[in-house]
Protein backbone atom coordinates (compact mmCIF):
# COMPACT_ATOMS: atom_id res chain seq x y z
CA UNK A 1 0.00 0.00 0.00
CA UNK A 2 2.64 2.58 0.78
CA UNK A 3 4.52 1.81 -2.23
CA UNK A 4 1.31 2.55 -4.31
CA UNK A 5 1.20 5.59 -2.07
CA UNK A 6 4.07 6.69 -3.62
CA UNK A 7 3.74 5.48 -7.08
CA UNK A 8 0.67 7.82 -7.04
CA UNK A 9 2.00 10.74 -5.61
CA UNK A 10 4.79 10.70 -8.27
CA UNK A 11 2.96 10.10 -10.90
CA UNK A 12 0.36 12.63 -10.26
CA UNK A 13 3.30 15.75 -9.45
CA UNK A 14 4.96 14.84 -12.97
CA UNK A 15 7.68 13.57 -11.16
CA UNK A 16 7.67 10.26 -13.27
CA UNK A 17 10.22 11.90 -15.77
CA UNK A 18 12.42 11.63 -13.52
CA UNK A 19 13.51 8.08 -12.88
CA UNK A 20 16.24 8.85 -10.36
CA UNK A 21 13.30 10.26 -7.84
CA UNK A 22 11.69 7.06 -8.06
CA UNK A 23 14.10 4.98 -7.32
CA UNK A 24 15.55 7.53 -4.44
CA UNK A 25 12.38 6.97 -3.11
CA UNK A 26 11.74 3.12 -3.59
CA UNK A 27 15.03 2.68 -1.93
CA UNK A 28 14.15 4.76 0.89
CA UNK A 29 10.78 3.12 1.92
CA UNK A 30 12.50 -0.09 1.49
CA UNK A 31 15.36 0.53 4.07
CA UNK A 32 12.90 2.21 6.65
CA UNK A 33 11.19 -0.64 6.28
CA UNK A 34 14.22 -2.81 7.23
CA UNK A 35 15.09 -0.63 9.62
CA UNK A 36 11.68 -1.43 11.59
CA UNK A 37 12.54 -5.35 10.78
CA UNK A 38 15.63 -4.90 12.20
CA UNK A 39 14.02 -3.13 15.41
CA UNK A 40 11.81 -5.84 15.32
CA UNK A 41 14.61 -8.65 15.79
CA UNK A 42 16.25 -7.04 18.25
CA UNK A 43 13.50 -7.00 20.55
CA UNK A 44 12.37 -10.04 20.01
CA UNK A 45 16.21 -12.06 20.25
CA UNK A 46 16.20 -9.88 23.67
CA UNK A 47 13.49 -11.49 24.94
CA UNK A 48 14.17 -15.03 23.40
CA UNK A 49 17.81 -14.49 25.47
CA UNK A 50 16.11 -13.78 28.30
CA UNK A 51 13.41 -16.81 28.77
CA UNK A 52 16.54 -19.25 27.27
CA UNK A 53 18.96 -17.74 30.32
CA UNK A 54 15.76 -17.77 33.24
CA UNK A 55 15.08 -21.42 31.87
CA UNK A 56 18.80 -22.48 32.11
CA UNK A 57 19.02 -21.18 35.53
CA UNK A 58 16.29 -22.66 36.89
CA UNK A 59 16.51 -26.00 35.54
CA UNK A 60 20.39 -26.14 36.99
CA UNK A 61 22.47 -23.21 38.83
CA UNK A 62 25.82 -24.88 37.80
CA UNK A 63 25.33 -24.50 34.18
CA UNK A 64 24.12 -21.52 34.46
CA UNK A 65 27.61 -20.21 36.37
CA UNK A 66 29.62 -22.11 33.99
CA UNK A 67 28.07 -19.96 31.24
CA UNK A 68 27.91 -16.85 33.66
CA UNK A 69 32.25 -17.10 33.49
CA UNK A 70 32.18 -18.26 29.97
CA UNK A 71 30.65 -14.56 28.84
CA UNK A 72 32.39 -12.41 31.43
CA UNK A 73 35.56 -13.93 30.06
CA UNK A 74 34.83 -12.97 26.51
CA UNK A 75 34.74 -9.74 27.92
CA UNK A 76 37.82 -9.65 29.25
CA UNK A 77 38.97 -10.95 25.98
CA UNK A 78 37.23 -7.75 24.00
CA UNK A 79 39.72 -5.46 22.78
CA UNK A 80 40.88 -2.96 25.11
CA UNK A 81 39.06 0.37 23.95
CA UNK A 82 36.00 -1.78 23.83
CA UNK A 83 36.06 -2.95 27.64
CA UNK A 84 37.38 0.51 29.04
CA UNK A 85 33.96 1.71 26.91
CA UNK A 86 31.66 -0.83 28.87
CA UNK A 87 33.75 -0.10 32.14
CA UNK A 88 33.30 3.87 31.68
CA UNK A 89 29.46 3.53 31.28
CA UNK A 90 29.33 1.47 33.90
CA UNK A 91 31.45 3.74 36.28
CA UNK A 92 29.09 6.74 35.02
CA UNK A 93 25.74 5.66 36.09
CA UNK A 94 27.03 4.30 39.30
CA UNK A 95 26.40 6.86 41.44
CA UNK A 96 27.47 5.69 44.70
CA UNK A 97 30.49 4.37 43.74
CA UNK A 98 29.61 1.09 45.41
CA UNK A 99 30.19 -1.13 42.43
CA UNK A 100 26.57 -1.56 41.98
CA UNK A 101 23.84 0.10 39.30
CA UNK A 102 20.22 -0.11 40.05
CA UNK A 103 17.18 -0.64 37.52
CA UNK A 104 16.72 3.14 36.67
CA UNK A 105 20.54 3.84 36.40
CA UNK A 106 20.46 0.44 33.74
CA UNK A 107 17.95 2.15 31.41
CA UNK A 108 19.02 5.53 31.43
CA UNK A 109 22.55 3.61 30.35
CA UNK A 110 21.45 1.48 27.94
CA UNK A 111 19.13 4.23 26.17
CA UNK A 112 22.67 6.37 26.04
CA UNK A 113 24.20 2.99 24.27
CA UNK A 114 21.27 3.00 21.93
CA UNK A 115 19.40 -0.18 23.22
CA UNK A 116 15.38 0.49 23.52
CA UNK A 117 14.53 -1.67 26.81
CA UNK A 118 11.09 -1.57 28.37
CA UNK A 119 10.20 -2.28 32.03
CA UNK A 120 8.97 -5.38 31.62
CA UNK A 121 12.78 -6.21 29.84
CA UNK A 122 14.98 -4.82 32.80
CA UNK A 123 12.72 -6.33 35.45
CA UNK A 124 13.53 -9.53 33.84
CA UNK A 125 17.71 -9.01 33.43
CA UNK A 126 17.31 -8.08 37.10
CA UNK A 127 15.23 -10.54 38.54
CA UNK A 128 15.56 -13.49 36.48
CA UNK A 129 19.16 -13.17 34.36
CA UNK A 130 21.24 -11.62 37.14
CA UNK A 131 19.66 -12.00 41.05
CA UNK A 132 22.48 -13.28 43.22
CA UNK A 133 19.24 -15.90 43.91
CA UNK A 134 16.23 -16.69 41.54
CA UNK A 135 13.31 -13.95 42.12
CA UNK A 136 15.94 -11.36 44.21
CA UNK A 137 18.16 -8.47 43.59
CA UNK A 138 17.65 -5.20 43.04
CA UNK A 139 20.91 -4.14 41.86
CA UNK A 140 23.60 -5.56 38.75
CA UNK A 141 27.30 -5.84 39.56
CA UNK A 142 29.98 -4.82 37.77
CA UNK A 143 30.27 -7.92 36.34
CA UNK A 144 26.84 -8.71 35.96
CA UNK A 145 26.72 -5.47 33.65
CA UNK A 146 29.85 -6.35 31.43
CA UNK A 147 28.45 -10.16 30.84
CA UNK A 148 25.10 -8.20 30.14
CA UNK A 149 26.88 -5.98 27.25
CA UNK A 150 28.34 -8.62 25.79
CA UNK A 151 24.92 -10.43 25.18
CA UNK A 152 23.29 -7.75 24.46
CA UNK A 153 26.25 -6.36 21.51
CA UNK A 154 25.61 -10.11 19.96
CA UNK A 155 22.24 -11.59 20.90
CA UNK A 156 22.61 -13.97 17.67
CA UNK A 157 25.23 -15.74 19.16
CA UNK A 158 23.37 -16.57 22.28
CA UNK A 159 19.89 -17.25 20.71
CA UNK A 160 19.73 -20.28 18.30
CA UNK A 161 16.44 -21.61 16.17
CA UNK A 162 15.98 -23.81 18.90
CA UNK A 163 15.69 -21.22 22.00
CA UNK A 164 13.69 -19.27 19.26
CA UNK A 165 11.03 -21.91 18.93
CA UNK A 166 11.13 -23.06 23.25
CA UNK A 167 10.20 -18.75 23.57
CA UNK A 168 7.33 -18.69 20.72
CA UNK A 169 6.18 -22.32 22.01
CA UNK A 170 6.20 -20.96 26.00
CA UNK A 171 5.23 -17.55 25.68
CA UNK A 172 3.85 -16.68 22.69
CA UNK A 173 1.81 -19.59 21.43
CA UNK A 174 -1.32 -19.27 23.93
CA UNK A 175 -3.33 -21.75 22.07
CA UNK A 176 -0.97 -24.59 21.87
CA UNK A 177 -1.75 -25.12 18.13
CA UNK A 178 2.26 -23.93 17.15
CA UNK A 179 1.56 -20.91 15.20
CA UNK A 180 1.21 -17.32 16.18
CA UNK A 181 -2.11 -15.38 15.60
CA UNK A 182 -2.25 -11.58 14.74
CA UNK A 183 -3.90 -11.45 18.75
CA UNK A 184 -1.06 -13.66 20.63
CA UNK A 185 1.29 -11.01 19.11
CA UNK A 186 -0.34 -8.22 20.33
CA UNK A 187 -1.10 -9.63 23.53
CA UNK A 188 2.19 -11.19 24.73
CA UNK A 189 4.25 -7.97 23.22
CA UNK A 190 2.50 -5.07 24.14
CA UNK A 191 5.60 -3.14 24.79
CA UNK A 192 7.23 -4.07 21.19
CA UNK A 193 3.94 -3.48 19.73
CA UNK A 194 3.59 0.26 21.09
CA UNK A 195 7.38 0.92 20.54
CA UNK A 196 7.42 -0.06 17.14
CA UNK A 197 4.17 1.16 16.62
CA UNK A 198 3.02 -1.97 15.57
CA UNK A 199 -0.60 -2.65 14.83
CA UNK A 200 -3.21 -5.31 13.38
CA UNK A 201 -2.63 -3.95 9.49
CA UNK A 202 0.96 -4.11 10.17
CA UNK A 203 0.80 -7.41 11.98
CA UNK A 204 -1.16 -8.86 8.54
CA UNK A 205 0.88 -7.20 6.09
CA UNK A 206 4.19 -8.80 7.99
CA UNK A 207 2.81 -12.48 8.41
CA UNK A 208 1.60 -12.33 4.83
CA UNK A 209 5.59 -11.55 3.66
CA UNK A 210 6.41 -14.45 6.61
CA UNK A 211 4.23 -16.70 4.47
CA UNK A 212 5.73 -15.05 1.44
CA UNK A 213 2.51 -14.93 -0.24
CA UNK A 214 2.49 -12.76 -3.86
CA UNK A 215 -1.46 -12.20 -3.02
CA UNK A 216 -1.17 -8.60 -1.61
CA UNK A 217 -5.61 -9.19 -1.02
CA UNK A 218 -5.09 -12.35 1.09
CA UNK A 219 -5.60 -12.07 5.23
CA UNK A 220 -3.41 -13.97 6.99
CA UNK A 221 -4.41 -14.43 10.04
CA UNK A 222 -1.60 -16.36 11.89
CA UNK A 223 1.84 -18.62 10.80
CA UNK A 224 3.71 -21.48 11.78
CA UNK A 225 6.54 -21.31 14.64
CA UNK A 226 8.48 -22.93 12.25
CA UNK A 227 7.74 -20.84 9.57
CA UNK A 228 8.38 -17.63 11.64
CA UNK A 229 12.01 -18.79 12.87
CA UNK A 230 13.12 -19.64 9.09
CA UNK A 231 11.69 -16.23 7.92
CA UNK A 232 13.45 -14.49 10.99
CA UNK A 233 17.45 -16.07 10.05
CA UNK A 234 16.20 -15.53 6.26
CA UNK A 235 16.06 -12.08 7.57
CA UNK A 236 18.77 -11.96 9.38
CA UNK A 237 21.16 -13.59 6.37
CA UNK A 238 19.98 -10.95 4.60
CA UNK A 239 20.90 -8.29 7.28
CA UNK A 240 24.31 -9.86 7.18
CA UNK A 241 24.82 -9.75 3.38
CA UNK A 242 24.05 -5.55 2.99
CA UNK A 243 26.32 -5.42 6.11
CA UNK A 244 29.09 -7.12 4.60
CA UNK A 245 27.84 -5.53 1.15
Amino acid sequence: PKMIFVYTVITATGQMKNEANIEETCNRIASEQLRKYSKLLDELYTRAAIHSIQEMREEDERNYQVWYQSKLADFHNLPTEDSDEILSSFETFDKSGNGMIDEAELKMCLRGQGFTCDDSVIESWFDGVFAKQPGEGAELSRDDFCVLMVILKDLRQVVDDGDFTEWFEDVMDRSGDASIGVEEFMSQLPEVCALLKIDRPYLLELFRRVKNSEDEDEVIEEVGITTFVNWINKLVAQQDNMSYG
